[in-house]
């Protein structure tokens, strides 16, 4: 009978402890996945909060930050289709550009249409602020390292950018600076061409009649050189004769 009743004892405690070990391996597991849930959930909440970070972000300075400068923005209306001049390239290079503005940010695209680089590409931006207007420029073609910056001032009532360009020469390897003009009206521009053209002639004109007359004058000056010294040898000849006359003339009275 007590053997028995030891025996139930027994398996009742075994019981017990078995209930007891699948509850606590239970718990183990729940509490396992409950972390694992926990760590996917914190994951899972810093991309997405990251990823509205990024688009509110882009958002903000992509589409807000315009609209607002857009709407507070005094100066003037530079945008639209603008033709360049170099005033002291011997082929009178010209370009083509377009930029558009977003508030004070200026973005555009630049085409060569006369001189050697005739056809070249190239991007430029920057910005326009109290009637100035920096620029930085470079080549479309990636294979190419032609770049440099533009540094413009609004003249003729905002008709006109004029300012100086300063490049990179692939030939000469070397940095060089030349003046620009920027036009509002392709007329404007074919005027100033004509102009330049007519005053470097009469200019060219000008300087041909001065070394002309150099020359004249060189010719002169060398012709009267000559002549003085040759009248010289004569005087000092006359000397020579007259005081060999005298020395003859003593001789013979003596």
């Amino acid at each position: 009978m007590l053997k028995q009743k030891a025996s139930k004892n027994s398996a009742n405690l075994r019981a017990v402890y078995c209930g007891v070990s699948r509850i606590s391996k239970s718990y183990s597991i729940h509490q396992e996945d409950k972390m694992f849930e926990n760590v996917v959930s914190g994951l899972v909440s810093g991309l997405v909060v990251s990823f509205l970070v990024l688009v509110v972000g882009r958002f903000w300075k992509g589409v807000v930050e315009p609209w607002i400068e857009e709407r507070v923005y005094k100066d003037l209306h530079v945008e639209g289709k603008w033709y360049s001049l170099y005033v002291n390239t011997g082929d009178y290079r010209q370009e083509a550009i377009n930029i558009k503005r977003h508030g004070h940010t200026i973005n555009g695209h630049m085409i060569c249409k006369t001189g050697a680089d005739d056809g070249e590409e190239y991007y430029i931006c920057g910005s326009f602020r109290n009637l100035l207007l920096p620029l930085t420029y470079e080549a479309a073609d990636k294979q190419k390292s032609d770049r440099g910056t533009i540094t413009l001032m609004s003249s003729h009532n905002g008709e006109r950018f004029v300012g100086e360009v300063a490049m990179y020469d692939t030939k000469a390897d070397s940095i060089g600076t030349t003046k620009v003009i920027w036009f509002r009206n392709r007329k404007d521009l074919e005027r100033t061409v004509k102009y330049i053209k007519l005053h470097r002639e009469q200019l060219d004109e000008i300087r041909e009649r001065e070394r002309h007359i150099q020359d004249e004058l060189s010719d002169f000056f060398e012709e009267f050189a000559k002549e003085f010294a040759k009248r010289k040898e004569e005087e000092q000849k006359e000397k020579e004769d007259a005081i060999e006359g005298e020395s003859k003339r003593i001789e013979n009275n003596g």
